[in-house]
């Protein structure tokens, strides 16, 4: 929630100066990377998964999102390239797939770091 927090840019606004040039410029694009909702489509020395908000897909480092993934799961995550790869940073969090329409529409509006902590909340009863 760094990021819909807005702790990160809170961060880059006043540490950024103090950082080499090209870690500044890396996580500028970080900041800019937008939560999203992935298909696992295949795991073995890395993970191919589909982004079904712009549906393309990418090829994760594996050793960042474990070893407990399995093709056809959805997860919510945030992919950043790193080095040479590209890598699910923070929280990675499986998503229910009657879940999943509602799980897009909600990252469609930009929501909160509360709207996303709230969505995948249990239900207070």
């Amino acid at each position: 929630m760094l990021v819909e927090g807005g702790g990160f840019a809170e961060f880059l606004e006043q540490r950024g100066a103090l950082l080499p040039t090209d870690e500044l410029e890396l996580l500028r694009i970080w900041a800019d990377a937008e939560r999203s909702v992935y298909q696992i489509v295949q795991v073995d020395d890395t993970v191919t998964v589909r982004d079904l908000v712009l549906d393309e897909t990418l090829t994760l480092l594996r050793d960042m999102v474990g070893g407990t993934l399995k093709p056809s799961q959805v997860v919510c995550a945030r992919a950043l390239p790193v080095g040479d790869g590209v890598q699910s940073v923070g929280a990675l969090v499986v998503v229910k797939p009657d879940d999943v329409d509602d799980l897009i529409e909600l990252l469609d509006d930009e929501p909160s770091a509360v709207d996303v902590v709230g969505f995948f909340s249990p239900p207070v009863v």
